[in-house]
């Protein structure tokens, strides 16, 4: 029964709970260690112009961040343009990728010039969010799928 209000039951919960999360504000998520400094300090600063309202040159930064990524595969090309489109052709990014990254650069490129263009948060948050997504795919996911097979050969070996 509740006591402020007589007649009232309440169903007491499950004895299991799940784990808490933050769910307002939306929490901060860490920008994986495996991504090379010099790419993760872009994408960390992307990330705090982003939570202080400063759009455009989260923008800026998180096209940073996808160039760095290609000097870091050491792309003979100069532009952001070529880089992405050398690492498609050598196969570090797939099509989708491609696509996503080419769209961040024509975006950075209004950021970073006096174009008049002005960025918004859902804008600057999904380009952040590219960015983001295909570090995490060259560097992360890449990496933990190769793990993952080696373990599974390793497996298949002893069987």
């Amino acid at each position: 029964m509740c006591s402020n209000r007589p007649g009232l039951a309440l169903k007491t919960p499950p004895a299991k709970w799940s784990e808490a999360r933050r769910v307002w504000p939306e929490p901060f998520s860490a920008v994986a260690l495996s991504i090379p400094e010099t790419i993760r300090t872009c994408l960390v600063e992307a990330r705090k112009c982003l939570h202080a309202t400063a759009y455009t040159a989260c923008v800026a930064m998180s096209g940073r961040g996808v160039e760095e990524m290609c000097r870091h595969f050491g792309t003979k090309r100069q532009t952001l343009f070529e880089g992405l489109k050398e690492l498609h052709e050598r196969g570090v990014i797939d099509a989708r990728l491609y696509e996503w990254g080419d769209e961040l650069r024509k975006h950075r490129n209004l950021a970073a010039h006096a174009a008049g263009a002005n960025f918004n948060l859902i804008d600057a948050k999904d380009l952040y969010d590219f960015a983001t997504a295909i570090c995490e795919y060259v560097f992360v996911l890449t990496a933990k799928f190769e793990a993952f097979k080696k373990r599974q050969s390793a497996r298949e070996q002893q069987a």
